[in-house]
């Protein structure tokens, strides 16, 4: 039986390098990376192959989700693949691909092993969103102070 999958495309307004540290620098991935309004991110990560990550994602209600896993492969600027791990699921695997398009980024993050189609669905709205809090954060910041 196949596991479902889950793959979203996105074009940033920023170069690859800017996205690529978004990603890459724990001071800047909690600014975006939380998968709705009014939640907040926090966590460590050691990124290089085999670092460990964690993020606890905390819901308005005060409802904390913990995150974890590795990473598996990290090409500067163009690609990171990591697992991700939550109570509920574990060994999940994520690829984010970064190619730079005419000075701007097309983002394919690909998310699979989900256990279940439900489970690939709650994902999805989360991944859309965090890639729209990630588009609206590098909108606001100069994309020449995050280059790796």
């Amino acid at each position: 039986m196949t596991q479902p999958l889950l793959v979203i495309k996105r074009q940033i307004n920023a170069p690859p390098a800017a996205v690529f540290s978004a990603w890459s620098k724990p001071e800047l991935l909690r600014e975006w990376i939380f998968p709705f309004q009014n939640w907040t991110a926090d966590g460590k990560n050691v990124f290089k192959v085999g670092g460990e990550y964690s993020v606890e994602f905390t819901s308005m209600d005060g409802s904390v989700y913990s995150h974890s896993g590795k990473y598996v492969e990290i090409i500067q600027n163009a690609k990171i693949v990591f697992t991700w791990n939550t109570s509920d699921m574990t060994d999940t695997l994520i690829t984010v691909e970064l190619h730079g398009v005419n000075g701007n980024t097309e983002v394919t993050l690909t998310h699979e092993q989900f256990p279940n189609e439900e489970v690939r669905n709650r994902y999805h709205e989360g991944w859309q969103n965090c890639l729209t809090h990630l588009e609206e954060f590098l909108k606001s910041q100069k994309t020449n102070q995050l280059k790796a």
